[in-house]
This record gives C-alpha cells, structure tokens and sequence, in this order.
C-alpha cells in the first residue's frame, strides 16, 4: 500500500514538473520593406566646343583689320540636378616688349594690347529673338570690346560687377529626362575693327573661357574660379569694401 502511494507521488510531481516547465506557444509573424538605396545626385557641366563657324576662312594667327570670325560652343547639364551657370572669359595680352620683334620695337609697332580693340559679342542662339539689351541685336546678351571691365551682360550674378573679366549668364540648365532644356548654344563674334593700326601689329591675345555652375539653390555659391593667365580669383568685391 505504502509502494502504490509511493508511486502515485512520484507520477503526481513528474507531471506537475513536466506542466511547470512547459513553453506556451503563442502566434507570430514577421515582414519587412524592400531593399531602399539612397544615392547623392551628381552636379556635372560640359562644354563643347562647335569652333570657328562661319563660312569665311580666316586664319586667327593673322588677322587683318576688319576680320572676323565666330566661335560656337555649348553647355550642357550631364548631371542629375537642376543648376546654374555663369561663363567668364579671362584673357592675356601680348603685346609690346612681351613680343620680342627688334623690327616691330624699332618702329613703334605692336605697343597697345590687342585686347583694347578686339570686340566681341556674346549670342544665345537658343533665344535669338529675345531682346536682353534695347541697345543690341536680338539674342546678343553681351556686346564691347574684350578690355572692357566692370561691364557684364545681362541676368549676370551681382557679386561679379566689378570682375576684371567678361561674365555672362546666369542661365539654368536641367537634367535629361526633365522635359526642359538641357543645354544651350552660344554664338561669340570677334571683331578685329578696321580701325586697328600699327599699334597693333604682330599683338596677340590668348582666351579661356570658364563655365562655372551651382545646384538651383538660392542658397548654394558658385566655387571659386582663379584665371589662369593672371591668378586673379573671383569674385572681387565691390571696390567700396
């Protein structure tokens, strides 16, 4: 008797040991997004660079007075966001004792820099009847003599007034795919005027055009841009700071 109630203990603690230990299962479940990738965009610029493109041959190492060419190039949004653009043409001049011609130096020639009377005018073939200055063809956004300064064509950044160089612009461009346009042609026309004389015989000047650009920003500057002729970088400030 004693065994049987022995036992039946034994059973009684086993099956209260397997309940007490026992895991409850409960419901579960579990999902998760799709893979997300996040991918800085890209601000790009391009020029082309068309060349000479009218249908008088001229050779731009010998001009005479009353030559001319024109140049064409075109800027284009490679990128993936909106921007802004300015372009600056820097320049130098060789002229005077820089020419290193005995003949020219005893006769007085080649003295005054080229770019005193080399004019020039800036196009925007994409808006060709558009007036930006009622003094200037349709299209023209900057017309002058290469050595003027502190002269800029129209919609042209503030802080740039009184840069030593042409400035023009500001334009925006878009990226493909925008539906808006994402490049833009311009025209450049030089001039070397009939007027010219032995000042400038044998004178040269060399030219660099720059695009600078800046993501469509109120906010967002343009970089820093030194000519590389002179070292002089822009913007200058207002010559009353």
């Amino acid at each position: 008797m004693k065994r049987k109630i022995f036992l039946s203990m034994v059973v009684i603690a086993l099956a209260a040991l397997l309940i007490g230990g026992a895991t409850m299962a409960w419901f579960t479940d579990q999902d998760q997004t799709a893979e997300q990738t996040f991918t800085a965009g890209t601000l790009l610029v391009k020029i082309e660079d068309k060349g000479i493109v009218n249908s008088d041959v001229v050779n731009i190492e010998n001009l005479n007075p009353g030559d001319f060419f024109e140049y064409e190039f075109e800027v284009e949004n490679i990128g993936t966001k909106k921007l802004d653009f300015i372009g600056i043409l820097c320049y130098e001049d060789i002229y005077g004792e820089a020419l290193d011609n005995p003949i020219l130096a005893e006769k007085e020639y080649g003295t005054n820099p080229l770019s005193e009377v080399l004019d020039i005018e800036v196009t925007l073939v994409e808006r060709a009847n558009d007036i930006f200055n009622p003094d200037w063809e349709p299209g023209v956004i900057y017309k002058g003599t290469l050595g003027e300064t502190g002269t800029l064509s129209p919609n042209a950044p503030d802080e740039y007034e009184h840069a030593n160089h042409i400035v023009f612009g500001e334009a925006d461009l878009y990226p493909e795919g925008s539906g808006k346009h994402q490049k833009l042609t311009y025209r450049v026309k030089f001039t070397l005027p009939e007027g010219a004389d032995n000042k400038y015989q044998g004178t040269s000047v060399n030219l660099i055009l720059t695009v600078l650009a800046k993501q469509k920003h109120d906010d967002a500057p343009y970089p820093e841009f030194t000519c590389p002729f002179t070292d002089e970088v822009l913007p200058t400030p207002p010559e009353d700071q």
